[in-house]
């Protein structure tokens, strides 16, 4: 897992300007130009697939803030993004295949955004 909980050299995730970064690095993959750490984590988000990828770039822009992103978890191949706050745009506006759920499990997270894609879940939670 990357994020606020582990520290090592690299972005710090509280910086907006990182999260800036990372938001239009997210819309434009393929012209984002990494600074320092931030390579492993874009990586990471555009495995996303399209539907989750896009919930997730409408929450970013709501303003929301990316806490952590994980690789093979839960399973192999799986991206898991925790995000800082509640959900407010992608709770409205997801898009099949992808799908909101209300979790409410607080020691863990209270939303989730998942989507199945190739056999492998892929999940967005806060």
């Amino acid at each position: 897992m990357i994020g606020m909980g582990k520290k090592k050299s690299g972005p710090d995730w509280q910086d907006p300007t990182v999260q800036l970064r990372w938001r239009e690095g997210l819309r434009h993959p393929d012209s984002f130009v990494p600074a320092r750490g931030e390579a492993e984590v874009m990586a990471m988000l555009v495995k996303l697939p399209m539907a989750l990828r896009a919930a997730l770039q409408a929450e970013l822009d709501a303003g929301n803030t990316l806490y952590s992103v994980s690789l093979n978890w839960p399973n192999p191949g799986s991206v898991f993004v925790c995000l800082s706050d509640l959900f407010t745009a992608a709770r409205t506006q997801v898009q099949p295949p992808a799908q909101w759920r209300s979790v409410y499990l607080p020691q863990y997270w209270r939303e989730e955004v998942l989507e199945e894609h190739g056999g492998v879940w892929h999940t967005v939670v806060c």
